[in-house]
């Protein structure tokens, strides 16, 4: 596009211009372009921040999805976890009181057997110490246990010719002589002779069994 001064022929060399001011007209078509430029410069920058914005938005928003997803799989993994635990305990417990209960059968049936033969022991002892005083007794005759009760009752009956007052402060027989002693002892003498003769029997009834 030719210049106003090349339209017109006129050349100009060596000048300078010192006056820069603009016609009003001019000078307000360049504002305005200016302010166009200015609205549209804005325009796109504030569409680019949008832009930024919304994609901004988007990534954060996903970050929050990704962040909360990570959060419950922490919170379900410690869950899963606990759960785990909490089982691997019960199982441990239950064995636990299965073995408890399993050594507290053992030991009562320990217990049940010892109580069998101890009772069984008491038994065949008793019958043995029963079979063996009777084949003592059959043996001698039943001696011992005759010569115990022998014993008690002479031992009766010498408390109560003891306690008795056989010799009387004024006794006379037909020659005038005392006789509460000699009574004592004839009686004495026959308990004795009872006694000698029981004995003399058992003894030939065990001499006979020999």
């Amino acid at each position: 596009v030719a210049s106003d001064m090349e339209k017109y022929g006129i050349s100009v060399t060596g000048f300078q211009i010192t006056d820069w001011d603009f016609e009003p007209k001019t000078l307000q078509q360049i504002a305005t372009k200016r302010e166009a430029t200015m609205a549209i410069i804005t325009a796109k920058a504030n569409a680019e921040r949008a832009k930024q914005d919304a994609i901004t938005s988007e990534e954060q928003g996903k970050a929050n999805v990704m962040t909360a997803k990570y959060e419950k799989e922490v919170v379900k993994a410690q869950a899963i976890v606990d759960a785990q635990r909490e089982k691997e305990i019960a199982v441990i417990a239950a064995e636990r009181q299965v073995e408890v209960a399993r050594q507290l059968k053992l030991e009562a049936e320990q217990k049940k057997l010892a109580a069998a033969e101890y009772k069984q022991e008491q038994i065949l002892r008793g019958e043995g110490d029963g079979e063996y005083k009777k084949l003592v007794m059959e043996a001698d005759g039943a001696l011992q246990q005759k010569l115990e009760t022998y014993q008690r009752v002479m031992g009766y009956f010498a408390k109560a010719v003891e306690s008795q007052k056989w010799v009387p402060e004024i006794q006379m027989n037909s020659n005038g002589s005392e006789g509460g002693g000699d009574a004592a002892m004839a009686l004495i003498e026959m308990l004795s002779v009872k006694t000698a003769k029981d004995l003399a029997l058992d003894l030939s009834v065990n001499n006979n069994k020999k």
